[in-house]
């Protein structure tokens, strides 16, 4: 019903997400499992002060933990990440909450959702396959509440292991880009996903293959288009992508185009602890 809705200030594709000051409901010191943002990350959870934030997930009495519900203006970190010969091949991308209707959920149940979102057929998870090479193992995917306070991370199982074009892939720094845009000039109206895992077939000459566009422009579509998420036992909300401003948050633009680079390019990136 109608009254049972919480809606954002309304907003056109490029126009910054405002967001309200509110006060937290949960432990003040964000919570984290002591992991680095990578998947693949060994360190062991922290212990000491607040070392119930560091707990499992999957904890039931994890302190604050399922009290704390999703709220409009929330931004969510989602991701899929791989390998590709021992060193990590991540993509990830940002929605903001912008309705809500009926029951609030936990960021538990919220997350949980929203996987199973990722996971739908022809969902995030299989555009990104459907852009590497066999080669690539993919190894989860991932929702996370990271704004106005950071929560732990929910991963879950690809329907896809690996890479859907058979054949090797180009070294791991190789990689093709989209830029998804908004109406806003500048870099804080755009943000570009690096996609690596690039089949050798896709590349001639320095330049993309008209199969290799095909693809990377199904998964920017994907990218750009508003996802309402259903929760089991009641609530629904719907998230819309934004180019996410790292250093201030509450600018975020929404995106809804993209273009996309048809060289081949080099990525710099550190590769100590990465694998060989």
């Amino acid at each position: 019903m109608e009254s049972d809705a919480v809606h954002a200030t309304p907003m056109e594709p490029g126009e910054a997400v405002q967001f309200p000051a509110r006060e937290s409901t949960h432990c003040d010191i964000p919570m984290s499992l002591g992991y680095s943002d990578s998947g693949l990350s060994q360190r062991q959870p922290k212990t000491g002060h607040c070392a119930n934030r560091h707990r499992h997930a999957d904890d039931a009495d994890f302190r604050g933990f399922t009290m704390a519900v999703f709220a409009v203006n929330d931004i969510i970190s989602v991701g899929v990440d791989s390998l590709l010969n021992g060193q990590q091949v991540l993509l990830t991308h940002h929605y903001v909450i912008t309705t809500l209707t009926g029951t609030a959920p936990t960021v538990q149940a919220g997350s949980l959702a929203i996987l199973g979102v990722l996971n739908v057929l022809d969902g995030l998870a299989e555009k990104v396959a459907d852009c590497y090479s066999s080669d690539v193992s993919i190894m989860n995917i991932y929702a996370q509440k990271i704004w106005p306070t950071r929560f732990v991370r929910f991963s879950g199982t690809p329907t896809v292991n690996e890479g859907e074009i058979q054949g090797d892939a180009l070294p791991q720094n190789v990689a093709h880009a989209i830029t998804l845009r908004s109406e806003f000039t500048g870099a804080d109206g755009r943000g570009t996903k690096h996609i690596g895992g690039v089949p050798t077939t896709w590349s001639i000459g320095g330049q993309m293959t008209q199969a290799a566009y095909d693809a990377y422009a199904a998964l920017a579509d994907e990218l750009v288009t508003a996802r309402t998420v259903n929760v089991p036992g009641g609530g629904a909300f719907v998230m819309k992508p934004i180019a996410y401003h790292r250093a201030t948050p509450s600018v975020s633009a929404l995106v809804d185009n993209w273009i996309i680079s048809r060289t081949t390019r080099v990525m710099r990136r550190r590769t100590v602890g990465l694998g060989t």
